[in-house]
């Protein structure tokens, strides 16, 4: 579930798809990493470096209140050209993001994972709050960069928690958080 409910997309060579907007393109311009890796397509598909041939979009706002997901959710390499607004989500197991790109703010508040979350290589490019979250199993956002404000406030690390390589490019706030 996830990466179902968004536009496919290919990603061609140098250039995106013709599928795109004006407006879209330019958030994709915005994106030096993935640019940088469309350039050098060829080599890093002879590297162990695997960029997607595919990607996913969510083009409008994507709104996910008191949604309660009871399998896995898989949003690796997607593309949120809008605001994502996850309050209150429940998601019972493991939730993947790695790869994705959040173009506007990010709000998952007051929500609740049961399994594994993955953030790798992910880059929020706007605020992101992940506030009075519970995350129960492990957390990686390994390699992601966040480019404004980040907000973790009063959330819940049952688990390993790895932030590893992460680039803050702005205030971090973990106050109140728990890491048990």
């Amino acid at each position: 579930m996830g990466s179902k409910l968004g536009l496919r997309a290919p990603l061609v060579g140098d250039s995106l798809s013709p599928l795109f907007t004006q407006a879209e393109l330019e958030k994709f311009q915005q994106d030096q990493v993935l640019i940088s890796q469309l350039r050098q397509f060829p080599v890093i598909m002879e590297s162990s470096l695997v960029i997607p041939r595919q990607i996913t979009i969510f083009q409008g706002l994507l709104k996910l209140e008191k949604v309660k997901f009871t399998d896995a959710i898989n949003f690796t390499n997607t593309f949120f050209l809008n605001r994502v607004e996850a309050t209150g989500i429940i998601i019972a197991t493991d939730a993947k993001f790695s790869g994705s790109r959040f173009r506007d703010i990010v709000n998952f508040t007051d929500g609740f994972v049961g399994g594994k979350v993955l953030f790798e290589n992910s880059i929020f490019f706007e605020k992101a709050r992940l506030n009075h979250l519970q995350f129960l199993g492990e957390v990686k956002f390994q390699n992601s960069r966040f480019e404004n404000v980040t907000n973790f406030h009063q959330s819940l690390f049952r688990k390993e928690a790895n932030f590893q390589q992460v680039k803050w490019q702005d205030n971090v706030n973990f106050n109140e958080c728990k890491l048990e």
